[in-house]
């Protein structure tokens, strides 16, 4: 049944946040469905648990947190050195 309720809120509120908005502004919000669904998968744990120590597995939550915080800057550094590898590799400078 948690798998049922965590799909539903993240469809529901990925179409509140891209159709919704696009009724009433001409334009809707890009949303992640990845972070809908964890805050979906994480409220479902609390719920089911009626506890916020028994329902989240704090350690993984935080693991997934800092996965999400790290992603950017790990993607320039990369995107740099590739570009950097590849313009001296095709120039020769």
């Amino acid at each position: 049944m948690g798998s049922l309720s965590s799909s539903l809120v993240t469809a529901t509120s990925v179409w509140m946040f891209t159709t919704v908005p696009y009724m009433l502004f001409g334009y809707g919000l890009p949303v992640s469905t990845t972070y809908i669904s964890v805050g979906a998968i994480t409220g479902v744990g609390i719920a089911k648990y009626r506890s916020f120590k028994k329902g989240l597995n704090l350690k993984l939550l935080l693991t997934i947190l800092l996965s999400w915080v790290l992603t950017l800057p790990t993607n320039i550094l990369l995107s740099m050195c590739f570009y950097y590898g590849l313009i001296n590799v095709f120039t020769g400078a």
